[in-house]
């Protein structure tokens, strides 16, 4: 699934979270993420009113609370589908929170321990159950990929469904306004690379931490996440006409030879049976390139005309080789490629 999250703290007004929550959920987002920490002076009665709207749209609303200002009363008044116990819960409490009461409880996977999350599970089972990632304000405070790898493999063994948060840098919210991700090299890159990531290693539900999100966002997410292709946007905007048609909207397979210096593309040589000779152009570019660098060969590397790759480490190019993009934002991603997967760009 894929998620935002609404508050109502008074950066966006009542109207203002409503049409977001149309908008989102006309894009194909049906998760919705909701404080309920009351440490941040958020108006209940808007909180209500928008939990309910939202339920209205047919989106499934998660309620997030801490020990400190758990209210059972006020909880069942607002009905969420689910709520996310925070900080400050032990096991014990735990357990009680899910046998007393209705609503689908999600565990945070991030500050409690793999043994007691685990001793959760096996207690009360994972139907109502499901793990759910910190997001984290402050730069340099987010969790290590390894580290959610890690757990996250762990806690899908048991069949439980797993949540982590996209940073947006277009709308970050306050006060830290650094974007809110689960992932701390995450914080700065571009949602969709991020969400791609994160249903690589198995993430069930992205939900995007910070605010209003445009539109057009909203609905590119939805196409990169209903697609199993690693896909890669690229900038355009200083290509000539005949290199962008062999890219934009364009799907490759990687070589099952390619190597630890290069990804190549299998189709891009004999694309069309008579691929056009490419013109040495941008030759300003040479001596060594960066890692993560999409390059294709011209007309003077003869028979290796129109050949596509990806750098994975330094290497050196000359007259021959033209340089397309630096793609090192999206080097999480391309970390990820195999020989034999395949790749998109839009």
């Amino acid at each position: 699934m894929l998620g935002v999250s609404i508050y109502t703290t008074g950066e966006m007004s009542l109207t203002e979270n409503q049409a977001y929550l149309k908008t989102a959920q006309s894009a194909g987002f049906n998760y919705v993420f909701c404080s309920g920490h009351l440490v941040e002076s958020q108006n209940e009665t808007e909180l209500a009113t928008l939990i309910n709207y939202a339920q209205q749209l047919g989106m499934y609303v998660c309620l997030d609370i801490s020990k400190k200002y758990f209210d059972q009363a006020k909880i069942m008044t607002w009905k969420p589908d689910a709520i996310r116990l925070d900080f400050g819960f032990s096991l014990t409490e735990v357990i009680s929170i899910i046998d007393t009461l209705p609503f689908d409880i999600q565990i945070n996977g991030s500050d409690n321990s793999l043994d007691d999350i685990i001793e959760i599970i096996k207690l009360r089972g994972s139907s109502r159950l499901s793990v759910s990632y910190n997001f984290y304000p402050k730069p340099y405070t987010g969790m290590d990929e390894g580290t959610l790898i890690y757990r996250n493999r762990i806690i899908k063994e048991y069949g439980v469904k797993t949540n982590a948060f996209i940073a947006s840098q277009a709308h970050p919210r306050k006060p830290v306004f650094q974007g809110l991700p689960t992932v701390e090299k995450m914080r700065f890159l571009e949602p969709y690379v991020q969400l791609q990531w994160y249903k690589k290693h198995d993430i069930d539900t992205c939900i995007i931490g910070d605010l209003n999100v445009s539109e057009e966002e909203l609905k590119f997410l939805t196409k990169i996440n209903k697609s199993d292709n690693i896909t890669i946007k690229l900038d355009y905007a200083n290509l000539p006409k005949a290199i962008i048609a062999k890219l934009q909207n364009q799907r490759y397979h990687l070589r099952e030879d390619s190597n630890s210096y290069v990804l190549r593309f299998l189709e891009s040589r004999g694309l069309g049976q008579n691929n056009s000779l490419v013109v040495p152009f941008q030759n300003e570019i040479s001596g060594e390139v960066k890692p993560y660098t999409l390059l294709i060969d011209n007309e003077n590397y003869h028979r290796y005309n129109g050949e596509i790759y990806l750098t994975k480490l330094p290497i050196k190019i000359d007259e021959k080789t033209n340089y397309l993009a630096n793609l090192e934002k999206e080097g999480i991603l391309i970390e990820l490629l195999k020989p034999g997967q395949p790749i998109a760009f839009v």
